[in-house]
C-alpha cells in the first residue's frame, strides 16, 4: 500500500478528473457507494457518489442531506485518488474484484493510515432495508441534554435529532461549535450515527434505557468516550456572545499580519477598514466548522459589501510555515470564491499570544464584530452550522441584525 501512496503523490490532479487509462476502459463505476474506514476495531461507515456534472466528473461526500463536492481527484483505470477538498487528507484506493480497497491518510499526523473499503450500488449507511416511512424502533427525535464523560460535569452538549421512520439525522451543539451532519438509523432500542466530511471521522452508538440515552463515541484513530442524554426541550447552551472576553474593553481592536501575498496588513492603518463596521473571522483551514462559516460569509459579503461593511479573516494554521499556510488558505478562498482579505496569523498553538486583546481564543471559528471606530461591539464563540437547523437560521438573523445596527 505504501507503493500505491507514493505513486499517487506524484500524480497531477485535474479539475475535470481523468477517467480513462491508456490500455483499457475505466474499471471503477460511477454511482453510489457505501464506504467504511476501519479504526479502533470499528468500521465507520459513510456514503459517497461519483457523478457526471456539466461534462465533468465530481465526487460527493454524503452525510444525510449534505453533499460535499470534490472536483479535483484522480480516477483512472482501477485507481482512485481522492483529496478531501479543502483539507490535507486523502483517500487512495484500487478496484479489487467488485469493490475499492485502500487507505485514508492524514499527512500532518505520524503514520495516520486507516484501511478504507467501498462497495458500489449501496445506498444505505448502517443497515439495508431501513425505512424512512415506518418506525419499528425507539424514538430518538427531539432535543437532548447531553453529557460527554471526558468533559467536566458542568459542560454539556445539545443533541438535536430528527427521525423519520427508522432513519435519523442530526448533530450535537456545543459551546465551541457543532458536530456537523450526522446520519444513521435506529434498530430496536439502539441508535447508530456517523459522519465523514474529509476531516471529522465520527461514530456514535447508543441505547435507549428508560427515558435516557447511554452511548459511546469514537473519533479518528484514537479518541473514545461515553455519553449520556436526557430529553429536555427547554435546554439551552450558554450564550455564545458571552464566552470570549476582551482584556481591555476600551482598547481599539488591532492586528498586523501578512496577507496571502506576504504584505503586512495593519488593521488600524489600513484605509479599507477606516470608518466601516468590520467582521473579523478567526478561523483555520483545518476546521470543518470554519468551512461552514466561510461558506456563509463569502456569499454574504458578495451581497453586502457595497453597503459599506468589511470582512477580514485571520487564519491560524497547523504550523508557522507561511508558504504551507498560504497554500491551505488559498484552497479555501478558491473553493468558496471568497473576495474579502485573508491574513496569516501564525500557528494555531500560538493563537492566544498573537491576539492579546482577547483573554483566550476558545473556539475556531470566533467572530468579532467591530463598529465604525474599530472597537469591539460583540464576539461570537463558535458557529451554528447548517446541521443545527433553526439555530443556524437564528445565527444568520442575528448576524444581519448586528451589521444593520453597526451601519446606522
Amino acid at each position: 500500500m505504501k507503493k500505491l501512496l507514493y505513486l499517487f503523490s506524484g500524480m497531477f490532479l485535474l479539475g475535470a478528473c481523468n477517467t480513462q487509462n491508456e490500455t483499457g476502459k475505466q474499471q471503477i463505476p460511477f454511482g453510489n457507494y457505501r464506504a467504511t474506514i476501519h479504526t479502533q476495531h470499528k468500521d465507520i461507515p459513510f456514503q459517497f457518489s461519483i457523478e457526471k456534472k456539466d461534462q465533468q466528473s465530481v465526487v460527493y461526500l454524503i452525510n444525510g442531506q449534505e453533499k460535499l463536492p470534490i472536483n479535483e481527484f484522480y480516477l483512472q483505470g482501477d485507481s482512485l485518488h481522492l483529496p478531501m477538498h479543502i483539507f490535507e487528507n486523502s483517500i487512495s484506493a484500487k478496484w479489487v474484484g467488485d469493490h475499492l480497497e485502500g487507505t485514508f491518510k492524514k499527512p500532518q499526523a505520524d503514520d495516520y493510515l486507516l484501511p478504507f473499503t467501498a462497495f458500489p450500488n449501496k445506498r444505505y449507511r448502517f443497515r439495508p432495508m431501513v425505512s424512512d416511512k415506518k418506525q419499528t424502533g425507539a424514538d430518538f427525535s427531539g432535543k437532548w441534554k447531553t453529557h460527554f464523560s471526558h468533559k467536566a460535569d458542568s459542560v454539556f452538549a445539545m443533541g438535536i435529532f430528527k427521525q423519520q421512520g427508522d432513519k435519523v439525522e442530526g448533530t450535537f451543539r456545543t459551546t465551541t461549535g457543532d458536530y456537523r451532519f450526522l446520519a444513521g438509523n435506529v434498530q430496536g432500542d439502539s441508535l447508530y450515527m456517523s459522519a465523514f466530511d474529509g476531516e471529522h471521522l465520527y461514530l456514535f452508538e447508543a441505547q435507549m434505557q428508560g427515558e435516557k440515552i447511554h452511548g459511546e463515541f469514537w473519533s479518528g484513530r484514537g479518541f473514545h468516550t461515553q455519553w449520556t442524554a436526557e430529553k429536555d426541550p427547554e435546554f439551552e447552551l450558554p450564550d455564545a456572545y458571552s464566552l470570549t472576553k476582551l482584556t481591555n474593553k476600551n482598547q481599539a481592536f488591532d492586528f498586523s499580519f501578512p496577507d496571502l501575498n506576504n504584505k503586512i496588513v495593519h488593521f488600524q492603518e489600513d484605509a479599507r477598514f477606516k470608518g466601516k463596521p468590520t467582521v473579523v473571522q478567526i478561523f483555520g483551514s483545518w476546521c470543518p466548522n470554519c468551512m461552514d462559516e466561510t461558506a456563509f460569509i463569502a456569499d454574504w459579503y458578495k451581497k453586502n459589501k457595497d453597503r459599506g461593511v468589511e470582512v477580514v479573516a485571520i487564519a491560524f494554521e497547523r504550523n508557522d510555515n507561511f508558504e504551507h499556510s498560504k497554500k491551505r488558505v488559498e484552497k479555501v478562498v478558491r473553493k468558496y470564491q471568497a473576495t474579502y482579505p485573508f491574513v496569516i496569523g501564525g500557528a494555531r498553538k500560538n493563537a492566544d499570544a498573537a491576539m492579546p486583546m482577547l483573554e483566550k481564543i476558545k473556539s475556531f471559528p470566533t467572530t468579532i464584530f467591530l463598529d465604525k471606530e474599530g472597537k469591539v461591539y460583540k464576539i461570537h464563540t463558535g458557529f451554528n452550522g447548517p446541521s443545527t437547523g433553526t439555530y443556524y437560521e437564528d445565527y444568520i438573523k442575528h448576524f444581519n441584525e448586528t451589521v444593520d445596527h453597526l451601519l446606522q
